[in-house]
């Protein structure tokens, strides 16, 4: 299960129909708000990794991850945006980092790697930094945060 944090419908409800489209299971939330009221509520399921826009409304992405990792602190995340030079202190916190617009291919690649991470542990060497846009985000030395 993957959950997608978006507050632009159309583009957050895409990516969860694309995350559908490679046979895994995917929930929509319309705001980090929404999302954080589902986390403390008792219908709550941990997903494999929460994909999440930057901008929105009231609280954005990293602060959105900022909270959620105070009770999960091996949650991992997707950070998608089309605004990837925003600076905050979380910006090196996810496990993957994309910049709208995306390729179908880039889901599915990070798919199997949090999927890989989830079954496997994260390994040592693993290459997390070359399925995504780090650079593009000015994450020169970005590592994996669960190594």
């Amino acid at each position: 299960m993957f959950h997608v944090v978006d507050d632009n419908l159309i583009s957050g409800k895409n990516t969860a129909k694309i995350i559908n489209l490679f046979n895994e299971k995917s929930r929509h939330f319309s705001s980090a708000m929404d999302y954080i009221e589902y986390l403390t509520s008792s219908d709550y399921e941990r997903p494999t990794a929460i994909f999440t826009d930057l901008m929105m409304f009231k609280l954005g992405g990293y602060e959105m991850i900022e909270a959620i990792l105070e009770s999960y602190p091996d949650q991992r995340f997707v950070v998608i945006s089309g605004r990837p030079d925003i600076d905050h202190p979380f910006k090196n916190r996810a496990c993957f980092y994309l910049k709208k617009p995306y390729y179908p291919r880039d889901i599915e690649k990070i798919i199997l790697k949090l999927k890989s991470c989830e079954q496997q542990g994260t390994l040592p060497d693993t290459d997390c930094a070359f399925e995504c846009d780090c650079s593009a985000y000015g994450l020169k030395d970005w590592k994996c945060p669960h190594t």
